[in-house]
């Protein structure tokens, strides 16, 4: 899959403005492979989710990349590509509860019970405010005097962290064709609840 990523990145003479894309991450999580010795789901697990108290994620063995194979009800763990890659961007199963403590340490500026698990300074850098509204795989969202960031996955799952009100979403579903925006579940039901 990465040589044929590779291949189309920066096409038509696009290179620069801001387009989303998945793909590119997969590329750099066959990156991290190759100067770590550890595919991305093994080095996640002993140096981000063992740290922050979330299960171990285990290798999902994917004979084949249809919907029901990389989408579907019965996937647990995370998926690799045909060559061993730890698939970028997509594929990772996490639980509700993985969730949340995902988006604390971020909301935490990557601290966990004293253990500065991810550098300050990437976390920070990761969501500066502009003009895409995405930052490092999170997108930015800033409406009446309220700022958030959202890692926003298929079907309508999503982390939501809301730093002003030091407040986590963490939103589970199953894969739906066209989820409905999770924003206004958060504005319009849960920050009010809060505020009581």
């Amino acid at each position: 899959w990465v040589p044929y990523i590779l291949s189309l990145m920066g096409r038509n003479g696009r290179l620069g403005d801001f387009q989303y894309c998945t793909a590119g991450i997969h590329v750099l999580s066959a990156i991290l492979t190759r100067t770590t010795g550890l595919c991305a789901r093994e080095f996640a697990n002993e140096n981000l989710f063992r740290p922050v108290g979330m299960r171990e994620i285990p290798d999902h063995p994917t004979q084949s990349f249809g919907l029901e194979d990389v989408f579907g009800k019965k996937l647990t763990g995370w998926i690799a590509d045909p060559e061993g890659n730890t698939v970028g961007g997509w594929g990772l199963t996490l639980t509700p509860r993985d969730m949340a403590r995902f988006g604390t340490l971020y909301l935490n500026k990557g601290l966990w019970e004293g253990l500065q698990v991810i550098p300050e300074a990437w976390v920070r850098d990761s969501i500066v405010k502009n003009e895409a509204m995405y930052g490092y795989l999170w997108w930015l969202r800033e409406e009446t005097d309220l700022f958030a960031f959202s890692a926003m996955g298929s079907g309508g799952n999503i982390i939501c962290c809301i730093p002003d009100k030091e407040m986590v979403v963490a939103i589970a579903s199953g894969i739906v064709a066209k989820p409905k925006d999770r924003w206004p579940i958060i504005t319009d039901y849960l920050i009010p609840a809060i505020n009581e």
